[in-house]
């Protein structure tokens, strides 16, 4: 492998323990007796992650944190189990363009006593522009959140459904620095 490709995957791999650190640091840093704790009500700690102030990776916007219960959510015809899904952008920002930039993403959380302790980055693939779930599929394997694992998601920096066509991107430099060395492809 070039050095080029190692660089690029260790940026991916920060990109996806940032999102992943940042959303458990809050959870686990809210001030005792304000939320629930993740252990004893897993639903309503989840959903108070949405107002949490001074959030750890900046600039970060939760746009939701919804409870899914077990079996509500299902992925490849495979139930889900229970756990935390978290939505958001990293550096919303109006590009040179015109149109709306940031890091979209998808964090989801098994409940503590489901989570085996590993984390998935789920790549959106081509030059992306969606959020996929990030339920961790991976054409008809069953997917990774099935088994225990944490799951991020993310959009390269740019939402197509916003562009006037899928490749505008290309024509902001922060966007493409963005999809290039902060996302994966």
């Amino acid at each position: 492998m070039t050095p080029e490709h190692h660089l690029w995957q260790r940026r991916i791999t920060i990109f996806g323990r940032s999102i992943l650190i940042g959303v458990s640091l809050a959870a686990l840093t809210a001030p005792a007796g304000s939320a629930a704790t993740a252990e004893s009500d897993p639903a309503a700690a989840c959903v108070g992650l949405a107002n949490l102030p001074n959030f750890p990776v900046a600039p970060t916007q939760i746009t939701s944190a919804q409870f899914n219960p077990a079996g509500t959510v299902s992925a490849n015809g495979v139930p889900l189990p229970a756990h935390c899904q978290i939505d958001g952008i990293i550096n919303k920002r109006t590009g040179s363009d015109g149109y709306p930039y940031g890091d979209g993403f998808e964090v989801r959380l098994p409940t503590p006593t489901d989570w085996n302790g590993r984390f998935m980055f789920q790549g959106g693939g081509g030059t992306e522009g969606s959020v996929p779930p990030a339920t961790g599929t991976a054409g008809t394997l069953s997917p990774t959140l099935a088994h225990g694992w944490a799951v991020a998601s993310q959009d390269g920096g740019h939402e197509n459904s916003q562009l006037p066509f899928p490749n505008q991107f290309f024509l902001d430099p922060q966007a493409v620095i963005d999809h290039a060395y902060r996302q994966s492809t």
